[in-house]
């Protein structure tokens, strides 16, 4: 579970967030002209390319959404990726925003099943944010990314990109 929880995340967190701000030089130029945006933008990049997509649980009991009753000890797909991404919980959703406040978004789970590495990962990537604005100009896509086809993990396998010095 660790190397999982501990790496694996993180990994495609930061993967994320430098194709992210490779394709939105904008939001990037914004980040660096305010930094203190840097702990919002990284929680919008959790929202928007949430590294773990979904988990399975069973039920307990029966439980009842809208006309449907899922029966005790079915197995359910919890998609954190959909539910970050639901635009009856955020204004356009496939857009990233470094300045949106998505403190609602469910990237690390919630309740009794929050992961227990989330202040961790966040402070890892707000740690290298803060580092980028300071010493990188500019990051460049330099070709086409490509993602993990895991059905659960989300990040890049191959990520060209330039980064331009300050």
């Amino acid at each position: 579970l660790l190397p999982v929880a501990g790496n694996e995340t993180t990994t495609n967190l930061l993967g994320g967030m430098f194709d992210t701000l490779a394709r939105n030089p904008e939001q990037y130029d914004i980040i660096r002209a305010n930094p203190d945006l840097i702990p919002m933008a990284v929680e919008e990049q959790l929202r928007i390319t949430t590294p773990i997509q979904n988990l399975y649980r069973y039920t307990r009991a029966d439980y009842q959404v809208g006309d449907v009753t899922i029966p005790n000890g079915s197995r359910v797909l919890l998609s954190f990726g959909a539910a970050n991404r639901d635009p009856l919980a955020f204004d356009n959703p496939d857009e990233y925003r470094a300045d949106r406040n998505p403190r609602t978004h469910v990237a690390f789970g919630y309740g009794a099943h929050m992961c227990l590495g989330a202040p961790l990962a966040r402070m890892e990537a707000q740690a290298v944010l803060r580092e980028l604005v300071t010493h990188v100009s500019r990051i460049s896509a330099t070709g086409h990314t490509t993602w993990s086809a895991h059905s659960s993990l989300r990040g890049p396998i191959h990520l060209p990109i330039h980064l331009t010095p300050a």
